[in-house]
C-alpha cells in the first residue's frame, strides 16, 4: 500500500506518542513539585538578562545581556 507523503504519521503510532506525552506532563509535573519544596524558584528570561525568581518573590539576575525576541527575515525552514 503506498503512503501519502502527506500523512506520515500511522495510527498505529499514536497510542505511543499519546504515552510519551503522558509520562513526560508526569515528569514535568514532579519537576515542579520538587522545585516549589526546595525553594529553588524559576528561572525567566527577560529582554534584560536572565533572572531566578523564587518562591518568597525576590529575584536574582544570573546573566545580564541582550535576550530581545529576534524575527526572522526568512521565515521557511529546509528539513533534509
Amino acid at each position: 500500500m503506498p503512503v501519502s507523503k502527506k500523512n506520515t504519521l500511522s495510527t498505529e503510532d499514536q497510542p505511543y506518542l499519546e504515552e510519551i506525552q503522558h509520562r513526560i506532563d508526569e515528569s514535568a509535573k514532579e519537576i515542579s513539585r520538587i522545585n516549589e519544596a526546595l525553594g529553588i524558584g524559576l528561572v525567566t528570561v527577560k529582554e534584560d538578562g536572565i533572572y531566578r525568581e523564587f518562591n518568597n518573590g525576590a529575584s536574582i539576575l544570573i546573566k545580564a545581556g541582550d535576550f530581545r525576541r529576534k524575527k526572522l527575515v526568512n521565515s521557511r525552514i529546509k528539513v533534509r
